[in-house]
């Protein structure tokens, strides 16, 4: 849900696993919340993220890379409908409330957010959630699914449908 690119191969592939270490929701070239650029000129990174361009002095502190990364994470938002999600924030906010959601509704409601216009299939957003089952438990993902509207809707009166067919599951925001 983050991707890092850069002309420099290297400093792309480099970054790109960083976050999958950090655990920042896998890299996906199709489908992300933020899309970071990296340049490297001289003895500076630029970092091109939102419209606006940060330099970073090399050799690269990262505590202060993940600083900056982490105030542009926690500001990005989507508007879909008269819905505001904060993806990394794992907020939604609706008619002035705001409800946060748990990290595990948060994983589905950002991938149904990102595959809104084909939706997403169920066995791949179980193994998302749950990569180390060996088994897939559909009724599992259909459990958290039916929890999710209903947090959803008790929270913040906001009716989600989730329609599934031919194993491809959808949101319908009402």
């Amino acid at each position: 849900m983050i991707i890092f690119k850069s002309v420099d191969s290297f400093l792309e592939i480099h970054f790109n696993n960083l976050i999958r270490q950090l655990n920042l929701y896998g890299v996906d070239t199709n489908k992300n919340f933020i899309s970071i650029d990296l340049i490297t000129n001289n003895d500076q990174l630029i970092v091109d993220v939102v419209d606006e361009n940060i330099k970073f002095n090399l050799p690269l502190n990262f505590n202060e890379f993940f600083v900056f990364l982490k105030k542009k994470l926690i500001s990005t938002f989507l508007t879909i409908e008269n819905i505001k999600f904060y993806p990394f924030k794992n907020l939604i906010v609706y008619n002035d409330s705001n409800f946060y959601l748990k990290d595990i509704h948060n994983i589905i409601f950002s991938n149904l957010i990102l595959d809104i216009d084909r939706g997403i299939n169920k066995t791949d957003l179980y193994k998302i959630l749950w990569p180390l089952d060996k088994d897939i438990s559909i009724n599992k993902l259909d459990t958290h699914l039916t929890n999710l509207k209903n947090q959803i809707y008790d929270n913040l009166k906001l009716q989600l449908q989730i329609n599934s067919k031919n194993n491809l599951l959808k949101l319908i925001i009402n």
